[in-house]
């Protein structure tokens, strides 16, 4: 959902923050520190990603033609280091997502060959001081392939992408230094990925109207199985996996969508029937996942594009046998996007999504987020993550976590009217 950049000038923004006191002077646990300019040059730059290995912190952007770009910070967030290019001259690139383990850093991206967007990958063991060449991934397309993901878990790299208008999946067993052959499992796009020990999960759209497919490997990548979450179908599936316990989400769609759910607690081997997390709160759509030991988080938004909608979580604290009802996290009275990456550590978890600072439509996009300490029996109050507003992108916002510390990146328009990538930290 791309949107325009919108500048506000100061006395604009005076005005917004005196007609809404609900988004911008509400009392929160979290606060945030000034933000930053990580790409900070005249190139346009877009679809940022943050990942962390404790107080080391990656982000990785795209810059069009002028390619992925990637910056490191060893002292979580105070600063970081120069931008290095790690993408390969040639094409345009988009999509970047990083995955960090230890020392080591992977990157996923699509990236036009010969005028075919393809998937590429680069990896560092240096804790992203260094990157190897980067590679394409799977040497077959016949057409594009776009929005890669990434999950990993010890050596272990799993890649997954949209072929051809299905999904595919390719393993890696020594940290990306090959990659095995494309496993196509599902007809539908929009892959996602999940991994922990030996165990890797894969979902994507469904277009069956009686079962929501799941790929599972239980070999480090070596073999697929596909199984069927009986009940379940939908569309922009989330899967999230911690131990043995996996948990997927997605959205039905149709003319009053709703948000369905099923969980696995022995590693895939067999999963629940799905069930219905929003039946109170209709109109349910892009349900975004989190998991910590036995804890499971599922984050929504509702009636999208109007003053009506509302962010939505919901927790779990016995291995998804069972979700509290959902509570309100958003904004009330404004339009408040689909939420991004539900980081987790313990009994503490962050929800991050945009939010329209007026009721019209063309109103820009601010960037917010949430924190709970104690398993989602409370949220704090919505807080600014940036200083200045006019987001184009909803879909351009990430964030990672270090325990109670949120790190987080978007992009905002700059003098000129370039987008850039803009990070802060929150405790």
């Amino acid at each position: 959902m791309n949107r325009k950049f919108r500048l506000i000038t100061a006395s604009a923004l005076c005005v917004l923050f005196s007609l809404m006191p609900a988004l911008f002077a509400s009392v929160s646990a979290l606060t945030v520190t000034t933000s930053v300019n990580l790409s900070n040059n005249t190139s346009n730059a877009s679809y940022p990603n943050v990942q962390n290995v404790g107080n080391n912190v990656y982000v990785a952007w795209s810059q069009g033609s002028q390619g992925i770009w990637f910056r490191m910070s060893s002292n979580g967030g105070s600063s970081f280091g120069t931008a290095i290019r790690i993408s390969s001259s040639g094409g345009t690139t988009q999509f970047p997502l990083i995955v960090a383990l230890g020392a080591d850093v992977y990157v996923t991206w699509a990236q036009t060959l010969s005028g075919v967007l393809q998937i590429y990958f680069a990896a560092s063991t240096t804790s992203g001081a260094s990157f190897g060449t980067a590679k394409v991934v799977d040497n077959t397309p016949t057409v594009g392939d776009i929005t890669p993901v990434l999950a990993a878990a010890g050596n272990d790299v799993y890649v997954a992408y949209d072929c051809n208008g299905s999904s595919c999946v390719v393993s890696s067993t020594n940290n990306g230094g090959t990659f095995g052959t494309p496993f196509k499992f599902a007809t539908g796009p929009e892959p996602q990925l999940a991994a922990s020990g030996t165990d890797a999960y894969a979902v994507a759209d469904s277009f069956s109207r009686t079962a929501m497919p799941v790929a599972v490997t239980q070999n480090n990548g070596v073999s697929w199985k596909i199984l069927k979450i009986s009940g379940g179908s939908g569309s922009e599936p989330w899967i999230s996996a911690s131990g043995s316990n996996v948990l997927v989400a997605w959205e039905t769609k149709g003319t009053t969508s709703i948000v369905g759910y099923a969980t696995s607690t022995n590693s895939g081997t067999s999963f629940s029937s799905a069930a219905t997390l929003s039946k109170t709160t209709p109109d349910a759509w892009a349900p975004m996942t989190g998991i910590s030991g036995n804890t499971e988080y599922i984050a929504y938004r509702t009636n999208p594009g109007s003053s009506a909608s509302q962010e939505y979580a919901a927790v779990s604290t016995n291995s998804g046998k069972t979700f509290s009802t959902p509570v309100a996290i958003g904004i009330a009275g404004h339009d408040n996007s689909w939420p991004v990456t539900i980081p987790t550590s313990g009994s503490t978890a962050f929800v991050a999504w945009y939010v329209r600072t007026g009721s019209s439509s063309s109103s820009p996009w601010e960037a917010v987020a949430v924190e709970t300490t104690n398993s989602g029996s409370s949220w704090s109050s919505p807080v600014v993550l940036g200083s200045s507003l006019g987001e184009s992108d909803v879909a351009t916002q990430a964030i990672s976590a270090n325990g109670g510390t949120l790190f987080a990146v978007w992009t905002n328009t700059v003098s000129g009217g370039n987008n850039q990538v803009f990070f802060t930290t929150g405790s």
